[in-house]
């Protein structure tokens, strides 16, 4: 038999992920709308905070982990390498001898920036 998963979160983002589903009724209806509150609270959906969702909500973690992978909008993963890009990026837009430039980071490619 399989050994149970202990939960690696901290105790504070796992009350926030229970309170989350709280709100919503613990509804399975509800799934997408506790999954975009939950990555914006924690910036990803770890395996550890599906499990809790699956179990708050009664729907099996293989069904949480299908809706996360399936939607591009929702992240398995930390992409804070994302973050310090951007941050970079805007740096280095905040030097260019033009008032009208404008930065951006997107998830599907790298920081840009638009030259107008």
């Amino acid at each position: 038999m399989k050994k149970k998963e202990e939960i690696k979160l901290a105790c504070t983002v796992v009350q926030q992920v229970e309170e989350i589903c709280d709100k919503h009724g613990n509804k399975p209806g509800e799934l997408i709308n506790v999954l975009h509150e939950c990555q914006a609270l924690h910036g990803y959906l770890p395996e550890e905070m599906q499990r809790i969702i699956a179990r708050k909500l009664g729907v099996p973690a293989s069904k949480v982990y299908g809706v996360v992978t399936f939607y591009s909008f929702f992240a398995v993963r930390s992409v804070c390498w994302k973050r310090s890009s951007a941050s970079s990026t805007l740096r280095w837009a905040r030097r260019l001898p033009t008032a009208n430039s404008r930065s951006t980071a997107c998830a599907a490619w790298a920081p840009a920036v638009l030259l107008l």
